[in-house]
């Protein structure tokens, strides 16, 4: 299962998000003629957010970064949901996702998919815990 991890943008202060971006700006410039390790600091909020990304990185997983806020398409959304494009379709048809047309396209707002991505997560997990409960009562099949 992907992971989703979200890094809301109140989550540090303008003032604070300004200066780690300078502190990194002027750490790689300083840093381009040498080729070994950089050290830079960094909150515990965006460490968390890299390690995060590293983490799935190694386990073989493509990361992507994109702002919740951001329209994709149903292609997109589709790769997102581990899903076939025909049934974003289907959720958009039904009403379970909204969509915008932009010309005769569909664009279906991020947050939006990984609500709803959160959300068949737990009812996967909810009919995990009850088969497993069924199993246990000696319900299950076989």
């Amino acid at each position: 299962m992907n992971t989703v991890r979200v890094l809301k943008h109140d989550a540090l202060s303008p003032q604070t998000l300004r200066l780690e971006r300078e502190g990194l700006e002027r750490a790689l410039k300083g840093h381009e003629a040498e080729s070994g390790p950089l050290e830079v600091s960094l909150s515990p909020a965006l460490l968390e957010l890299l390690l995060g990304a590293l983490e799935e990185l190694a386990q073989g997983r493509d990361m992507a970064l994109i702002a919740l806020e951001a329209q994709v398409s149903p292609q997109d959304a589709a790769t997102l949901l581990g899903a076939s494009r025909p049934y974003v379709m289907d959720l958009i048809k039904l009403g379970a996702l909204s969509s915008r047309r932009v010309g005769s396209h569909h664009r279906i707002p991020l947050e939006q998919i990984l609500n709803f991505r959160r959300e068949q997560d737990a009812l996967e997990e909810e009919i995990g815990a009850m088969t497993r409960a069924g199993q246990g009562w000696g319900l299950g099949h076989g």
